[in-house]
């Protein structure tokens, strides 16, 4: 038996067997009320046929057992047990604790009861949600997610949610026990999002978001919509798409024998999901679907349409026995959980970043009046924030395809820039035209050119810093304990991951680029290429490599 799902503009055939299959068929577009989405009207589409990166996805057995013999206990490092998979890829599971899936089953019965739930209380309406923070054997960090599907409603306060969430069967209770269905638009906050004052952006169906790395969307504050990078390292801690389905599901209300293990609380059920344009209702206890943040063109006909309606999505079966991350579109109702804050944000303020154990001085740039929290680390005195210093100059008729005299917010939004500071390509780091122009020594540096500095170089530091050299940094990682370990040591402590870092010395460095992030230094290797010191997100190592003097990275300025 099998039957079709429609989803926004193509479709979902779910059988005993295969996944996402079908064709669809007909047109049954339904118009939204005014204010639901500040950005587009949700078209029709003629009948298109859904394949995940051009391929049919076979299910697995859809027989999953658990053996509760091989299974060793664990415990996160907030106080939450968890109960760790076997590495076998054959679990066992017992079916004396099993619950039929049914919506007059309170949510609480769903959770796995030798879990340690934490509760989060959501002030905007009062509920209260289990949360459960994840941190398996091996693991060097925790996340801290909700354990419960989202319920929050009031589109007085949030108006994106006005015609763009729903109950299953549109019966108020089963919301108490499944949570609500939001479409995408309704799930980032579209409206919110559309009439900030700094920065608007115009999201929603048929259109390009471009969103950042940690957007709240509708998500309690100090919780946030989780990005695809954060699903994924979630469902990285499994060594298979198989395990991270097991471990993830409930142990109770899926059919087919699709129960999971639960093993880290996270006790998704199988609730469905809301076709938004025909207003129908797809399929409890079969399946479950989970809203990312982030827009797609991951290798499906998406990319055709420059990502405007593609987003990503993580969807869990009954019937296949894997995981899946796929990319569609933004129409339908899914599942919304969210990820607490901790990780980087925009939104935080540069000085919340900062080590409050740490005794920063300052300094202000007199060229443009900002001011840096400065520390001293050993011999050194760095300042601890990044440079914001953006600058023009002419370029010197003789040099001028050395210099590059521009510099970058991240996203090319300018309010990044007063939390991160500026991006510059090596050429501006240096400040080549200032070298050029040098009455005394003029210097050709810049691209395919080799400057090989012998001194100390200003660059676009403030007067009485300068660009490190390569030494110098790499004394900064000799102080810190070396370049092994000094990652934690130089990290900021909540931005990069969950209890992760130290900041011990103050350095507070940011993760700009989210998986890493790196800092020019003053010399060259070569024509083409020049240091930088670089810090990635999930490991303890730091280091200098040398990269393009294309590339945009971050100055650290050092005090002469």
């Amino acid at each position: 038996m099998s039957f079709d799902i429609v989803i926004g503009k193509k479709c979902i055939a779910i059988s005993c067997l295969l996944l996402f299959l079908a064709a669809c068929g007909g047109d049954d577009s339904n118009s939204v009320s005014a204010g639901d989405e500040p950005v587009s009207k949700i078209s029709s589409s003629s009948s298109e046929k859904l394949s995940s990166s051009g391929s049919r996805v076979k299910s697995s057995s859809s027989s999953v057992q658990k053996n509760s013999s091989s299974s060793e206990k664990a415990k996160s490092s907030s106080s939450s047990s968890v109960k760790s998979s076997s590495s076998s890829e054959s679990i066992q599971q017992s079916s004396s604790s099993q619950i039929a899936w049914s919506w007059d089953v309170p949510k609480e019965t769903y959770l796995n009861p030798e879990i340690q739930y934490d509760t989060m209380i959501d002030s905007r309406d009062g509920k209260v949600y289990k949360i459960v923070t994840i941190a398996p054997k091996g693991h060097p960090y925790s996340e801290t997610w909700m354990a419960e599907n989202l319920n929050y409603a009031d589109s007085s306060a949030t108006p994106s949610l006005k015609g763009n969430n729903r109950c299953y069967k549109n019966v108020a209770k089963n919301c108490n026990v499944g949570g609500r269905f939001y479409t995408w638009a309704a799930a980032i906050d579209s409206v919110k999002l559309a009439n900030d004052s700094l920065d608007p952006l115009d999201c929603g169906i048929d259109k390009y978001c471009g969103l950042g790395n940690m957007i709240r969307g509708i998500c309690p504050e100090g919780w946030h919509l989780p990005s695809m990078d954060e699903w994924r390292r979630l469902f990285d801690r499994f060594s298979s798409k198989r395990l991270a389905d097991i471990g993830f599901k409930s142990q109770s209300g899926w059919a087919k024998d699709g129960n999971g293990d639960d093993s880290f609380g996270f006790s998704a059920l199988p609730v469905g999901l809301w076709n938004s344009r025909g207003d129908y209702f797809v399929s409890s206890n079969d399946f479950t679907v989970f809203w990312s943040s982030t827009e797609s063109c991951g290798g499906s006909e998406l990319c055709d349409k420059g990502c405007m309606n593609g987003v990503c999505f993580v969807y869990l079966d009954a019937n296949s026995g894997e995981m899946h991350l796929y990319d569609y579109y933004k129409n339908d109702g899914f599942s919304v959980r969210c990820l607490r804050d901790n990780g980087w944000s925009w939104n935080v303020p540069k000085y919340a970043r900062l080590n409050p154990d740490v005794t920063y001085g300052s300094m202000t740039d007199e060229r443009d009046g900002q001011t840096y929290k400065t520390v001293v680390i050993g011999s050194q005195t760095w300042m601890a924030q990044n440079l914001n210093y953006a600058y023009t100059r002419v370029p010197y008729k003789f040099y001028s395809n050395t210099s590059d005299s521009s510099s970058w917010c991240y996203d090319n939004k300018a309010k990044y820039c007063h939390v991160g500071g500026r991006l510059y390509t090596w050429a501006a780091a240096i400040d080549s035209v200032k070298l050029a122009n040098d009455t005394i020594n003029p210097m050709n540096c810049g691209y395919d050119k080799m400057c090989d500095f012998t001194g100390h170089v200003q660059g676009i530091c403030p007067s009485g810093w300068h660009l490190p050299n390569k030494d110098e940094w790499e004394v900064l990682l000799t102080t810190v304990g070396g370049a092994t370990t000094a990652g934690p040591k130089l990290k900021s402590k909540s931005a990069w991951c969950y209890n992760c870092n130290e900041d011990s010395f103050g350095f507070s460095a940011l993760p700009i680029d989210v998986i890493s992030t790196h800092f020019w230094s003053s010399t060259e290797p070569n024509y083409s290429t020049a240091y930088s010191m670089i810090l990635f997100s999930e490991t303890e190592n730091a280091g200098l490599l040398n990269f393009n003097k294309y590339e945009k990275f971050l100055v650290r300025c050092l005090k002469d």
